[in-house]
């Protein structure tokens, strides 16, 4: 029997960073629903990468593997009483939009608190809900460049060279799961909710991660 088999966990997400949060959960059993716009193009299902596995983009696959998938449209008041349906039988919502998205549908952490005292809702952002560039939109590279660490990637007295892979979508939910089991613990013992704010940038910046303290 594998650690997260008895929690459920609906994933509402746009790619890599929260999507490989509920993925792990979902490799240590954790019964994960994703939840998928109508329009299955907006979610890279098909297009994110070549060659296709099975009708899909292999890295849609490969983040996306140990889990089931629901299209909902959560700006129509049906979608949002289908995704609170499901959160009111849930352990944990993982999300990846701006700060206040999930709020402005009303399915954010106080609206499914409403309905399940107990869960635990993780957002995933660039920068964070308190950030003063909460609401800008940014990619791996931006975060990246912020913290400082695209300043090491390369030789001194040259440009930096553009890094290989994903270093604050991998990091931040590296963080974020973490986060997510250290919660799980937390409730068994103090039988509460709680959620869980991860800015990608801070998850690889020493400094700012410091004057948190």
């Amino acid at each position: 029997m594998l650690p997260l088999q008895n929690f459920r966990v609906i994933d509402v997400s746009p790619p890599v960073p929260a999507s490989l949060t509920s993925m792990l959960l979902g490799d240590f059993g954790a019964d994960v629903i994703k939840i998928e716009h109508p329009d299955i193009e907006s979610g890279n299902r098909l297009t994110w990468s070549y060659p296709n596995y099975n009708g899909m983009s292999s890295i849609f696959a490969s983040f996306n593997r140990n889990k089931k998938s629901i299209t909902l449209d959560l700006k129509q008041r049906h979608g949002k009483e289908i995704f609170l349906k499901l959160c009111s039988t849930s352990d944990v919502v993982v999300e990846g939009f701006r700060p206040g998205v999930t709020d402005t549908y009303r399915i954010g952490y106080q609206d499914v608190k409403k309905i399940n005292k107990n869960i635990i809702y993780c957002s995933l952002s660039g920068y964070g809900k308190y950030s003063p560039y909460q609401n800008k939109a940014g990619h791996d590279i931006n975060f990246v460049g912020k913290s400082g660490v695209l300043s090491l990637n390369g030789n001194i007295g040259n440009k930096p060279s553009l890094p290989g892979y994903f270093i604050a979508d991998f990091s931040g939910s590296m963080m974020a799961t973490i986060a997510i089991l250290i919660a799980i613990i937390n409730r068994s013992i103090k039988n509460t909710s709680q959620h869980i704010d991860i800015s990608l940038l801070d998850s690889i910046s020493v400094r700012l991660a410091k004057s948190k303290r």
